[in-house]
């Protein structure tokens, strides 16, 4: 569970990037390992059964792309590079892992590939940057990651232009979610109750980058609801999960997410950030007492 603010031009760093010749149609992307599903409600991603990797496109936020994983190992291998990258502690900014360096990094977060993190969200501006710096370090692509760029520059998300990949305009949202699982070794079982916390979760996170309003909101909020103790606490909950405390976009658009709209204690809960049941209902009753810009109000 992920979340930055970038533009969508960030990481033309130079050449590198293998060139695509023509965009990849329907067909071709259910033959590549995956398979796309008309606009749905967030109700009908919840109880959707996978057993391969599914696209949908979120009904009422065409910019936003929902990745349903048949495994939590094959999301991880999708964007677990994508997360070192981007917002992880101890990532490199500036450039892409290779494989070694990658499992070194995810070892020493006392997390396994599969379970790095249980949803995501990125900008296809990030996923751009992510793209053009693996082409310029020369960091060979799994099939998943070659997977996710087929697909974006399929679905016109994403552009190559003067040998660059770009974001098109309007730029999308890609989240993702696991299927139900039971637990495998080291990692929590994905009951459904748990499945539809993060979808929940994730789907926060692009109406926050969808929704300049909405993001407004909740910057305001952080700022002038929220205590300077409660944002500090904050700050450790989402350290303590790996999370760049420096990155102060990441922070509020995390906050939003996980005090609002991940309704599981097994992910969050007032004890586990450290604050009082009383305190954490008063922060979401005001929350929504505020009236938020979005889709996401008017279905609370």
């Amino acid at each position: 569970m992920s979340s930055r603010r970038s533009p969508a031009s960030a990481g033309l760093r130079g050449a590198g990037v293998a060139v695509i010749a023509g965009l990849l149609c329907l067909a071709s992307a259910r033959a590549g390992g995956l398979e796309e599903r008309p606009a749905a409600e967030v109700a009908a991603i919840e109880s959707f059964h996978a057993t391969q990797l599914t696209v949908h496109t979120l009904a009422g936020n065409p910019a936003v792309f929902v990745f349903d994983f048949p495994t939590l190992a094959q999301q991880g291998r999708m964007f677990a590079r994508i997360l070192a990258l981007i917002e992880r502690q101890g990532g490199d900014r500036e450039r892409v892992l290779t494989d070694s360096e990658l499992d070194r990094l995810i070892d020493a977060s006392g997390k396994g590939a599969a379970t790095y993190a249980y949803g995501n969200d990125f900008r296809v501006g990030e996923l751009v940057k992510f793209f053009n710096m693996a082409g310029d370090d020369k960091v060979v692509l799994n099939e998943d990651e070659e997977l996710l760029r087929d697909f974006l520059i399929a679905r016109g998300a994403m552009v190559r232009k003067f040998e660059f990949y770009n974001a098109a305009e309007p730029e999308r949202v890609v989240i993702s979610i696991p299927q139900t699982a039971p637990a495998a070794a080291g990692q929590v079982s994905i009951t459904p109750p748990l499945r539809r916390a993060i979808l929940h979760h994730e789907v926060s996170h692009g109406e926050f980058y969808t929704n300049d309003a909405y993001a407004d909101y909740c910057r305001r909020f952080w700022a002038g609801t929220m205590s300077e103790r409660q944002r500090a606490a904050f700050r450790r909950f989402l350290a303590a999960k790996g999370y760049d405390p420096g990155n102060g976009e990441l922070i509020v658009n995390e906050t939003q997410a996980y005090l609002i709209h991940t309704p599981s204690t097994a992910i969050f809960s007032p004890a586990k950030v450290g604050l009082t049941a009383a305190e954490v209902k008063t922060l979401v009753a005001g929350f929504w007492a505020g009236k938020p810009p979005g889709r996401l109000y008017q279905q609370h």
